[in-house]
Order: C-alpha cells, then sequence, then structure tokens
C-alpha cells in the first residue's frame, strides 16, 4: 500500500517554497499554513483564523521564553508569522528544518544565542523549538557545515545519512536557502 504523504509548511520564500515545489512535484499534498495579510506565492494555503493564530501565538511565546528572545518589539505580522509555525508543528510527526545551528553564545545571521542550549537561528529556531518541546523528531540541516543534525540528547547530533520523510512531515527553515540547502530538500524526497 502506498503511503500518503503531507507536507506541512509556511509558505515563505526560500526553504518553505522548495519544500512545497518538491513535495508538489513527487505527489504529496502541501498544507501552507498561512493568514489573510500573508504575503506568499503558496498555492496550498490554509488560511488560520484569528483564533488560530492567539492559540499559535501562545506556543510562540512559550518557545521564545525557552530560547531567551523578546518578542515584545515584533510587530503584528511577524507574531503571526511566528504563530503560525505553531500549525506546522502540531499538524506534523516530524520537522525537517534547514538553517543554522547556534552554540550557547554564538550570534547568527539573526540573533544572538542567550541560551545554555544549541538553537536554531531566526524564526526557524521558534518552530524548531516548539517540536523540541512537544517532543517531536526533529532534524536541521545546518548550511554552516552543511550537515544533517538530529535533536537527541538534548542537543543536535551530527548523522551520517539523509534523514527519511515521514507521512505528516514539516519542511522548513530559512529564506536564505543556499544551493546546498537546496540540495538537501531535495535528497529528502529520493
Amino acid at each position: 500500500m502506498k503511503m500518503k504523504y503531507t507536507c506541512h509548511t509556511g509558505g515563505a520564500t526560500g526553504s518553505d517554497i522548495e519544500f512545497e515545489k518538491i513535495s508538489i512535484k513527487n505527489g504529496f499534498s502541501v498544507k501552507a499554513y498561512s493568514f489573510k495579510e500573508h504575503n506568499t506565492s503558496s498555492n496550498n494555503q490554509v488560511i488560520l483564523d484569528n483564533d488560530d493564530i492567539a492559540k499559535g501565538w501562545e506556543k510562540a511565546q512559550k518557545a521564545a521564553k525557552s530560547l531567551k528572545r523578546n518578542t515584545h518589539n515584533l510587530s503584528p505580522y511577524v507574531k503571526k508569522l511566528l504563530a503560525r509555525d505553531w500549525y506546522q508543528v502540531k499538524n506534523s510527526n516530524t520537522i525537517f528544518a534547514i538553517g543554522w545551528i547556534l552554540n550557547p553564545g554564538e550570534h547568527g545571521q539573526r540573533v544572538l544565542n542567550k541560551t545554555n542550549k544549541q538553537v536554531v537561528d531566526g524564526g526557524t529556531g521558534y518552530a524548531v523549538e516548539m517540536a523540541i518541546q512537544y517532543n517531536k523528531s526533529v532534524y536541521v540541516f545546518n548550511q554552516e557545515d552543511n550537515k544533517w543534525y538530529k535533536w537527541k540528547f538534548n542537543q543536535f547530533r551530527e548523522i551520517d545519512y539523509i534523514p527519511e520523510l515521514t507521512e505528516n512531515f514539516a519542511g522548513i527553515g530559512t529564506r536564505e536557502l543556499s544551493v546546498e540547502g537546496l540540495e538537501a530538500i531535495k535528497s529528502l524526497f529520493k
């Protein structure tokens, strides 16, 4: 029996749209979580209402606390982007993210890691943190060294294999997708 795969993503430029395009090319269904004002080119939007955004924002704030990130000065639009991350995580059982892993005290392209643990840079870090908090399987392709890592025993551990897609997966990541990051996404579908 052929498995039915669903890619849960956010419809953002870069990693999200590439996950979406490659999923569709492979016959998978796609759910790109979005909201009315969202600037996306996705044709597979699942529009979240104000109640959904409020629930997602609660989860994003919990992640922000763990990440030691200040959310007070974020625009309403960015808050909605972070809130929609929850639905990518909630509806998937495995998260595949493309980005940068930051060690404690390390400054990434977007944030300084103020925690005593490894985190993922930028907005992708919120979704990854939510997934960790809810015991989802998390894989990150680190564009710093172009290697896959799995969250295991409270840290990202390098793996020497390409992770395997699951039926309900989140395909997420940075807008600044490198050539190697794109190849990593493609490798998941082989």
